[in-house]
């Protein structure tokens, strides 16, 4: 999907400036595309982790942290969230899940 982005995303940007006599898309679009194709690369900006106990070095690039257009961090938010489910809200309740599926002929 990001391969897709860097290459259409100037391509649209200057025919949505086309379409709208020198307005491109809204600054919260705009914003968030290039948090998302900033995402992930060390050159961007990183931490570095070290391990005390086995002197291990590790370099963790920054996220984008967007909403809907960033897979790897939408993906990070839904197991967060899927954790804070399962630990705080749900808890010690006896849960039961029924899935019921339909066909039409």
């Amino acid at each position: 999907m990001r391969q897709v982005f860097v290459e259409q995303w100037p391509r649209l940007q200057r025919e949505l400036r086309e379409a709208n006599e020198g307005r491109g898309p809204p600054k919260f679009i705009t914003k968030a595309v290039n948090a998302f194709l900033d995402c992930g690369f060390l050159s961007k900006g990183f931490c570095r982790l070290y391990c005390k106990s086995c002197k291990s070095d590790q370099l963790v690039a920054f996220s984008s942290k967007s909403r809907g257009i960033c897979s790897s961090c939408d993906g990070r938010r839904m197991t967060e969230l899927a954790a804070h489910l399962c630990d705080s809200v749900i808890g010690e309740v006896p849960v039961r899940q029924f899935v019921v599926t339909t066909t039409y002929i």
